[in-house]
Parts: structure tokens; C-alpha cells; sequence
């Protein structure tokens, strides 16, 4: 979606306020997505290391 036009079309300071919630929320769903991937990672890594190290 692409809510920098969002942003501009804003009429009112509610529909403002939530475009920029709206942009907040997907930004956390991303970071909250890319650190699930990286711990799964470490994990997978650190159980690799287990094994070799037996």
C-alpha cells in the first residue's frame, strides 16, 4: 500500500493519524518477521555447533 500518498491525501488529523499507524505497524510486523528469522537462524547454527562439538 502506499502510504506516503496516504499521508497527503489526509483530509482530517484522525486519517493522518492513522496512516501513520498504519505505517508504524507494518514497520514493526517487518522487525518483529526479521528477528524471528535471525533467532531461528542462531538456533539452527547453535544446535549445528552442538552436534560437531559431540
Amino acid at each position: 500500500m502506499d502510504y506516503i500518498s496516504e499521508l497527503w491525501t489526509s483530509r482530517t488529523p484522525q486519517e493522518f493519524v492513522a496512516a501513520q499507524s498504519d505505517i508504524v505497524r507494518e514497520s514493526v510486523e517487518i522487525a518483529l518477521e526479521g528477528s524471528r528469522r535471525i533467532a531461528d537462524l542462531s538456533l539452527k547454527v547453535a544446535e549445528e555447533t552442538g552436534k560437531q562439538i559431540k
